[in-house]
């Protein structure tokens, strides 16, 4: 990036090298702020997980921390509503 601003420099063209510099800035500037947006949507995201579930073992309904939870094992949805009881 500054070996291209130099060379412009050096061609007659500093303006196009100043603009190519602050293209570049302004370009990881907002690519940071995408990234810490996407951060904070994920963590957001995370904030929501349940920490029950209701999961189906030895044909009963249970409901169980969600950290006891066994690959394979079968879970029960209830609409949003239903969770309020």
């Amino acid at each position: 990036m500054v070996l291209a601003a130099l060379g412009a420099a050096l061609v007659g063209a500093p303006f196009e090298g100043a603009l190519l510099l602050f293209l570049f800035s302004f370009s990881n500037v907002l690519q940071r702020y995408a990234m810490e947006r996407t951060n904070m949507a994920i963590e957001a995201l995370l904030d929501l997980s349940p920490d029950l579930a209701f999961v189906k073992r030895d044909g009963e309904v249970k409901q169980v921390p969600v950290e006891e939870l066994a690959p394979g094992e079968i879970v029960i949805v209830k609409p949003a509503a239903s969770n309020l009881r």
